[in-house]
């Protein structure tokens, strides 16, 4: 994944890929994919639309790394055919996107600009964006101004100045530095490995400060003994033969009820918490 060529030197962009431009005609892009270089007049209509589930389909999203730039733009759909397969993009040598309004409509999907800047990309043109569409691409340059295609062909080197027209000063430094990470590596401050590791993987000295719970206090929490329940309220054996008792985890209470009664002394309809008690709700 390239990150755009910007010379230091001179600020400017150098472009010398091909130009794929995304037409409303599917025999214009799939002649394009097989090697033809057209102009824009030849390609128009352009695309509107596109959308970020045709630049990267939910189907083809189970990386995110360098490996998108392989799918980049296979679900886009021209009438009714999907012109682009498969490492089209990347092994056409096409440096250059171009197509009509709305630009990276539908959901924000920050794979779609990353699959278009692993294939080779570093440019988009289109007549308008998508806004959310935009601001993921701070790693691409972008612009609705149509001239900058007749400056590539010509050969010239574009100021960087004229990808930073609207962008706001963030942006304008992340795209100077060549993209977001590098802009990261270049400002954000460091911490040392050391500190990184100690971190993911605490010395012997600090685990054993961690307070640790004896297996039997473990045991103890997952099966309450009768003799930790609380005494028994039940009423005395007598007073209420028709009455259901509430539920009682004492082993000695003989509290029974008028139906049907269990090897604990609950009845059937009572909850008990006595391991092996046949008594439980059903």
């Amino acid at each position: 994944m390239n990150p755009p060529r910007v010379s230091d030197a001179n600020d400017r962009v150098c472009i010398r890929g091909r130009v794929l431009y995304l037409s409303a005609r599917p025999g214009i892009v799939r002649s394009q994919i097989e090697g033809s270089d057209l102009t824009l007049a030849e390609c128009l209509p352009l695309r509107d639309n596109v959308s970020t589930d045709e630049i990267t389909p939910t189907t083809v999203m189970l990386n995110y790394d360098d490996r998108l730039g392989r799918v980049a733009h296979v679900g886009l759909k021209v009438g009714d055919e999907q012109p682009i397969g498969r490492d089209a993009i990347r092994n056409g040598g096409f440096e250059v996107i171009v197509a009509g309004k709305r630009y990276g409509k539908g959901s924000s999907r920050e794979s779609s600009p990353l699959a278009e800047k692993s294939a080779g990309i570093p440019l988009i043109v289109a007549e308008s964006f998508e806004r959310i569409y935009r601001q993921n691409c701070d790693n691409l340059f972008t612009t609705s101004d149509f001239s900058v295609l007749d400056r590539i062909a010509a050969g010239e080197a574009i100021p960087i100045e004229f990808f930073l027209r609207a962008r706001d000063e963030t942006t304008q430094r992340i795209l100077r530095a060549g993209g977001l990470l590098r802009y990261s590596r270049a400002h954000l401050p460091r911490r040392s490995s050391r500190s990184a590791r100690s971190l993911r993987f605490p010395t012997t000295a600090a685990r054993g400060r961690w307070p640790r719970r004896s297996s039997r206090s473990a045991r103890s929490l997952r099966w309450a003994t009768p003799r930790l329940a609380k005494a028994c309220s039940c009423p005395p054996t007598g007073a209420s033969a028709t009455t259901t008792s509430p539920a009682c985890a004492r082993i000695s209470c003989t509290r029974r009820s008028a139906t049907t009664s269990t090897s604990c002394g609950r009845s059937r309809s009572s909850r008990c918490v006595r391991r092996g008690c046949d008594g439980h709700r059903e």
